[in-house]
């Protein structure tokens, strides 16, 4: 994740815990404003206030103005300041595993979408949909957002993949990164296509074998 995501995820998480203790709960709080700072969440409960701050890890000098800042908002407007790091919370390194279902879902998509004469469209969903097949391996290999190169090395290393798919793949790349980075001119077959789902269904069933009987 981004810094923003990471972020943005860090002050949803905050969230819930002070609405949890059935706090009221403000975020991007300008009417809270003090002087030129602005806290990044305000959680108020009676004529309690805390104003959280999020920050990525602790530094000497940041903490030292932040001291500074908690008294401040202490001594004049009896709030508590609450600062949170993003290294010490656990937060979601990458996108959220989707569920089969979810795979299962895009995998219709793609074919519905290709069978509409949208193979653009389709082939973009499906490396998509590979991501977050691969996503499910165990093995925590992919929990960051990976390069399509990368994604498919990872998967022949580990025998998820054939050999014979790993190079298909490898041939798709280039149709794949020129496509997203503009060239609209690029031809999608139904076999890229095809190439595409039948290794995608492949590291489906890697990660969620089916159940024997």
């Amino acid at each position: 994740m981004m810094a923003y995501e990471l972020e943005k995820e860090a002050l949803d998480q905050i969230r819930k815990e002070y609405e949890s203790q059935e706090y009221e709960v403000f975020l991007e709080p300008y009417r809270y404003k003090f002087d030129t700072y602005i806290p990044d969440l305000i959680a108020k409960k009676g004529d309690e206030v805390i104003a959280v701050e999020v920050k990525t890890k602790r530094f000497p000098s940041v903490e030292k103005h932040l001291e500074e800042l908690r008294r401040k908002l202490l001594d004049e407007k009896g709030w508590t300041l609450i600062v949170r790091y993003l290294d010490e919370m656990a937060l979601p390194l990458g996108p959220r595993t989707q569920s089969n279902q979810e795979i299962d879902g895009a995998i219709q998509e793609v074919k519905k979408s290709c069978n509409l004469g949208n193979k653009r469209a389709a082939f973009l969903l499906s490396w998509a949909a590979l991501e977050a097949a691969a996503r499910r391996v165990p093995g925590n290999f992919f929990a960051r957002p990976q390069s399509p190169g990368r994604i498919v090395t990872v998967l022949a290393e580990h025998g998820i993949v054939l050999p014979s798919e790993a190079r298909e793949l490898r041939g798709l790349i280039e149709k794949r990164n020129s496509l997203i980075h503009g060239d609209v001119s690029v031809e999608i077959s139904k076999d890229d296509l095809q190439r595409m789902l039948k290794s995608i269904v492949r590291v489906q069933h890697y990660s969620s074998p089916p159940e024997a009987g």
